[in-house]
C-alpha cells in the first residue's frame, strides 16, 4: 500500500465550503487516474467540523461504492476555519526537544490547550544565528477524531490530515516564496497566506466574501507592518472556484498587485477547472511522511501513526522477502549452470571409459581402471573433474590418453598416453598451457626424442 517515497499517491478527499472534490494523481503527478466531485449535503460539516457523524459515514460510503474502492489509506484535505498555522524561531534543539519547546509556547498562540490539539511541525531554516525556524500546524483534536472516525467507519484509513494554507503554499513557485501573498477564494470562505523567506509567515481566514477587498487590504496592511517590516509583495497568486479574472483584476488596481493565477498543472483540464481544482492537485501530490519527519508536516492521531508505521513495516518486510526470493532464484540459476557443466564433464570422461581403446586415432580414450581410481577423487571435488574433462577435450587427433593421475597434494594431474608425431605432441603441450588453472605443462625431453609413436608422460601444475 505504501510507495517509495516521493512516489506515493494516495486518493485525496478535499472538503470545500460546500462540496467534496476526491482525486488521485499519477506517479508523476500531471495527470487525474482518479477524479470526482459532489455537493456535500448539508449539516454534515459545518465550519470544517463534523457535526453530523453518522451522516457523514453514509455519505462517504455512498461516494466510495461510486469510486468503486476497496479499504484505502487516503489523504483528508480540511478547511482553514479551525486550524492554527505558525512559524516560530528556536533555538539549536533535538526533534523531540522542539516538539518540548513548541508546547511551551503553545498558550502564546493555540486557541485551545496543547493537550486538546494535534498538531505537527517541519524544519524551514536554520539561521546564521543558530536558530531554527520551524512551521508549526494544529487542528482541535475533536475535529481530527471526528473524521478519522466517519473514514473508518467508511472502511477508509486517514494517513494525512492537510490544511488549506499548506496546500496553497506548495503551489506557490519557489521565487514566490521569498515574498509574496495567495489566496484561495472558496464559496464561502477565502484564505489568505504570506509567504516569506520560504515560509508562511502568516496565515488568516475571510469568513465571507462581503467586502472581501477591504478585508484583504487590512490583512495586507498588517502583514506588512507586523510580518515583512515595510517590504511590500509585488505580486499576489490567486486560486479556487471563485478566483475569477474580474477579481484579479480589482485586486491589481485596489492594491497595485500583479494577479498570477495558480494551476492545477494537470493534464487536459481547461484553463479555468486548472485554478478551480489546483488546492485538490497539491494536496493529491503530497508527500506523505510521519510526524515525526522534519522536513514534512503531518498532522496524524497516535494510533494511526503506529497503523501507519505497522503498515510500513510489512510493506518493507514483504520487499525485502520479494528481493530475497529474487536473489535465491539468481543464486540457482547461476548454481546451476555450473552444476551442469561438471555434470557433462563426467558423462564424458564415463564415455570416454566405455570405448575400445585401439591404435592411436582421432579418438581420445582412456581406460575403464582409470577412470574408476578418477571418479573416487573428482567426486571430492568439481574443479578436478573439470580439469580432467579439459584434458581430453583439448587433446588433438593423434593423441591416445591411458592414463591420467591426480595428486591432490602437489597439486599436479600426470597424463599418460601415446601421440603418432612429435610435433603432436608439442601441439598438445601448447594447449594444456591454455587450459584455466593450469600453470605448467613439463613434457620429458625422452619423449621427445622420436619423429612418430611417442609414448609420453605429461605433468600439468595446477593453482592450488
Amino acid at each position: 500500500m505504501k510507495l517509495p517515497k516521493h512516489t506515493s499517491r494516495y486518493i485525496s478527499f478535499l472538503f470545500s465550503d460546500l462540496t467534496l472534490q476526491v482525486a488521485k494523481v499519477n506517479r508523476s503527478g500531471g495527470a487525474f487516474v482518479s477524479f470526482f466531485e459532489i455537493a456535500l449535503p448539508p449539516q454534515l460539516v459545518v465550519n470544517g467540523d463534523v457535526v453530523n457523524r453518522e451522516g457523514l459515514t453514509q455519505f462517504l460510503m455512498s461516494v466510495k461504492k461510486q469510486l468503486r474502492l476497496g479499504s484505502e489509506w487516503v489523504v483528508i484535505g480540511l478547511p482553514e476555519t479551525k486550524a492554527t498555522t505558525r512559524s516560530l524561531l528556536l533555538p539549536p534543539l533535538e526533534p523531540d526537544e522542539v516538539e518540548q519547546a513548541i508546547a511551551r509556547k503553545a498558550g502564546d498562540f493555540l486557541p485551545f490547550p496543547v493537550k486538546d490539539e494535534y498538531l505537527d511541525w517541519m524544519l524551514i531554516d536554520k539561521l546564521p544565528d543558530g536558530q531554527e525556524k520551524v512551521l508549526v500546524s494544529a487542528l482541535p483534536k475533536t475535529l481530527i477524531d471526528g473524521f478519522t472516525q466517519c473514514f473508518e467507519s467508511a472502511a477508509l484509513t486517514p494517513i494525512a490530515f492537510e490544511t488549506a494554507s499548506l496546500s496553497l503554499f506548495r503551489l506557490l513557485p519557489p521565487e514566490a516564496r521569498k515574498i509574496s501573498l495567495a489566496i484561495d477564494v472558496g464559496q464561502l470562505t477565502t484564505v489568505l497566506i504570506l509567504g516569506l523567506e520560504g515560509n508562511i509567515e502568516a496565515c488568516s481566514v475571510i469568513q465571507d466574501a462581503e467586502d472581501i477587498l477591504g478585508k484583504i487590504e487590512k490583512l495586507i496592511s498588517y502583514y506588512i507592518k507586523k510580518k515583512t517590516h515595510g517590504q511590500i509583495p509585488t505580486t499576489i497568486y490567486l486560486c479556487g472556484e471563485n478566483a475569477t479574472a474580474q477579481l484579479a483584476e480589482q485586486l491589481k488596481s485596489a492594491f497595485k498587485l500583479q494577479p498570477v493565477f495558480l494551476t492545477a498543472g494537470i493534464a487536459k483540464l481547461p484553463p479555468a477547472k486548472q485554478t478551480a481544482y489546483a488546492l485538490l492537485a497539491s494536496l493529491a501530490r503530497k508527500e506523505v511522511e510521519p510526524p515525526s519527519d522534519t522536513a514534512t508536516i503531518n498532522i496524524l492521531p497516535m494510533p494511526l501513526v503506529v497503523r501507519y508505521r505497522e503498515e510500513q513495516r510489512k510493506r518493507f518486510q514483504t520487499t525485502m522477502n520479494i528481493l530475497l526470493l529474487i536473489a535465491f532464484i539468481l543464486f540457482i540459476g547461476v548454481s546451476v549452470i555450473p552444476y551442469q557443466t561438471i555434470v557433462e564433464a563426467r558423462k564424458n570422461i564415463a564415455r570416454r571409459a566405455l570405448a575400445e581403446p585401439d591404435a592411436i586415432s582421432e579418438s581420445v580414450m582412456v581406460s575403464p581402471a582409470t577412470i574408476t581410481l578418477l571418479d573416487k577423487l573428482m567426486k571430492k571435488s568439481d574443479r578436478a573433474t573439470k580439469l580432467v574433462d579439459e584434458v581430453f577435450t583439448v587433446a588433438p587427433s593423434g593423441i591416445l590418453i591411458s592414463g591420467v593421475q591426480l595428486d591432490t597434494t602437489a597439486g599436479e594431474i600426470l597424463i599418460i598416453g601415446q601421440s603418432n608425431t612429435r610435433g603432436t605432441l608439442l601441439s598438445y603441450k601448447e594447449v594444456l598451457g591454455n587450459v584455466e588453472g593450469v600453470t605448467k605443462v613439463i613434457v620429458p625431453l625422452s619423449a621427445l626424442e622420436n619423429e612418430t609413436n611417442i609414448s609420453f608422460r605429461v605433468t600439468l601444475t595446477v593453482k592450488n
